[in-house]
């Protein structure tokens, strides 16, 4: 459904003037220089059509300027392919800088002028004679341009009449010839190798595509000229001897199209997130009208994958236009916070969100989700429940628990306020987590042994990561009983009564805070020794840990050492054996026990609620 959905937003764009969206057989080019004739076909001048652009450092930079063109980009190869009436110098001038292959580009020009000159039968125009006059007696060897004229010769140009402001390929005499070929020729190409099957779009018969052309840009970590979802290039992936494209039927036109508009769709920053490796671009089915419901969406997806502050500036831009819109999504996303589904107008609009991430030449699909944004909203409030944890330290409070988050919490701690690295993060878990929580299936398994084992490592459990870690259990256990079904809860706060491998945890938690009361300032604690240990193999930890206890208990005052054997005894009386080894779930459990006692000592001593240690 991915590219029925792209082609459909297409059709919606193009029927809006102005969204300005490129119709089929057209292409936007960067035009750096114009070949100005006069209607005889003599060179007027050559000149620069760039435009002026303001840097951010207040100069002005010249720059190539956007002009719709007939055809689709000069494909790569070692081919001839004149484009009509817009091209490089190489072919409209027979030049080129410093030219290595003199030869080549020589058969260049040839090659555009024999192409213009064997269309000039079928094209009646005055500004088409002109300059296939020009092109009969343009001789490109006596070309030497001057240095000014080279500095914008090295991109694409086209042709213009003297005294005229459009360009030639504009004229109505041309344009509507190449309109009537494209109407002809649905597949606008004259390819000699196309093909007529059955679309896998439409299921009507069309011209399939052989390449998926534009070439998607804006995918980070592709190549900079563009990669293609579908493709296919290697004699292995082929079947029933069809070549390239015509394995996977798509029409000329609808692969234009979905590649047209997700190009577009991924040039507008607004609509893209990064995740890990992958890009995610979204999308909304939102009538033009609606544009309160659309920046509404676009808001509340921006800020459910990034982490920026709730008074912050550019949470202000990207979020609403107005104070009411602004109000209503700080409503809105506090509600998703709290696991809440938000009362929005607009939630029955369709949403689209497309993960792609960079495989050579091609783009891997790294997730897809389509449906309601109602559907979506409750996706991610239900993530937001199942990651909710009591108590949150403050600077936590409040704060959604976005994906970024989630994979930030698989990297290294040691303590302090962790800096965002996308480098630390495991780009496959990046698309996993998002693929979990789009479809509300489980968390992705390496997930919770990432958190598991970092905590493990690090000796340093935060309220993220013990958030993570309940929510993988929670989300896991619903799925295995089902819709409707019980299961048992993890715990949100703390639970004297919790299963053994959460009271494990509480019991190291409350025989850590004895010996740091016992031993203030020591350097090294029972979690930098034992807690990866006590939270695998408890059997071979815990009784040494116990015994190590009745020193620590002595040392202090009477009336403290007595209620904190209490609670010793409250905790053990849960607990029948030390077992010898936790599955990776109880390991999850044992890290939870220990932040939910861990969080409750602290509270009653200071009233403090966070320690510098498990704060973020």
């Amino acid at each position: 459904m991915i590219l029925p959905s792209l082609i459909d937003y297409y059709d919606r764009l193009v029927a809006d003037p102005e969204a300005e969206v490129v119709p089929f057989g057209y292409s936007l080019q960067k035009i750096s220089f114009c070949v100005v004739l006069n209607p005889s076909g003599k060179l007027v001048e050559i000149a620069d059509a760039r435009v002026p652009v303001e840097t951010t450092g207040g100069k002005q930079k010249l720059l190539a300027r956007q002009v719709r063109v007939a055809g689709q980009a000069k494909p790569s190869g070692s081919g001839l392919n004149p484009c009509l009436l817009w091209d490089n110098a190489a072919y409209l001038l027979g030049w080129k800088a410093d030219d290595p292959k003199p030869e080549r580009t020589r058969a260049s020009f040839e090659a555009y002028r024999d192409h213009h000159l064997d269309l000039r039968k079928e094209i009646n125009d005055e500004g088409f004679d002109a300059v296939c006059r020009f092109l009969e007696t343009w001789d490109s060897v006596a070309f030497e341009p001057d240095e000014a004229t080279c500095a914008y010769l090295s991109s694409f140009g086209l042709f213009r009449l003297d005294g005229e402001r459009g360009y030639v390929h504009q004229r109505r005499g041309v344009d509507g010839w190449y309109q009537r070929t494209l109407q002809a020729q649905p597949s606008g190409a004259e390819d000699s190798t196309e093909q007529h099957a059955q679309s896998l779009i439409s299921g009507l018969p069309r011209t399939i595509a052989r390449l998926h052309e534009p070439k998607i840009q804006g995918v980070w970590g592709a190549q900079s000229a563009g990669a293609t979802i579908v493709s296919f290039n290697s004699e292995a992936s082929e079947s029933y001897g069809k070549k390239q494209g015509h394995n996977a039927p798509v029409s000329q036109e609808e692969a234009f199209k979905y590649c047209t508009v997700l190009k577009r769709l991924l040039a507008d920053r607004d609509r893209v997130e990064q995740i890990g490796d992958t890009t995610a671009v979204w999308w909304v089915d939102s009538p033009e009208a609606k544009v309160a419901e659309d920046v509404m969406a676009k808001a509340a997806f921006a800020r459910f994958f990034n982490t920026f502050d709730e008074d912050s500036e550019d949470h202000d831009a990207v979020a609403a236009e107005d104070a009411a819109d602004r109000e209503r999504l700080k409503t809105a996303i506090q509600k998703l916070t709290r696991g809440e589904l938000p009362d929005l107008d607009g939630v029955d609009e369709g949403f689209h969100v497309l993960g792609l991430s960079p495989n050579a030449a091609r783009l891997s699909v790294r997730f897809w989700w389509s449906g309601p944004l109602r559907d979506m909203l409750e996706r991610v409030a239900q993530h937001h429940a199942d990651a909710r944890l009591l108590p949150v330290p403050p600077r936590e409070q409040g704060r959604p628990m976005t994906i970024f988050r989630v994979l930030q919490a698989t990297a290294r701690h040691d303590g302090t306020p962790p800096k965002p690295d996308a480098k630390a993060i495991a780009h496959k878990l990046a698309g996993e987590v998002a693929r979990s929580v789009f479809s509300g299936g489980p968390y992705p398994q390496s997930l919770l042994e990432a958190i598991v084992r970092r905590v493990r490592t690090d000796g340093v459990i935060t309220h993220t990561r013990a958030a993570i870690v309940k929510a993988c259990i929670t989300r896991r256990r619903r799925v295995l009983a089902g819709p409707g079904g019980r299961f048992q809860e993890v715990p949100v706060s703390l639970n004297p009564d919790g299963p053994g491998p959460y009271q494990l945890g509480r019991l190291f938690a409350v025989l850590e805070k004895t010996q740091t009361d016992a031993l203030p300032g020591t350097n090294r604690t029972i979690r930098e020794g034992y807690f990866s240990s006590a939270s695998a193999t408890p059997a071979a930890v815990f009784p040494r840990l116990l015994r190590l206890s009745q020193h620590h208990l002595a040392k202090l005052d009477p009336g403290f050492k007595t209620n904190r054997e209490k609670l010793i005894q409250e905790v053990c009386s849960h607990l029948e054996t030390f077992p010898k080894q936790l599955k990776l779930e109880e390991q999850g459990l044992f890290q939870i026990g220990y932040y939910h006692q861990r969080q409750d000592l602290f509270t009653k001593k200071s009233e403090t609620p966070v320690s510098e240690e498990t704060s973020e």
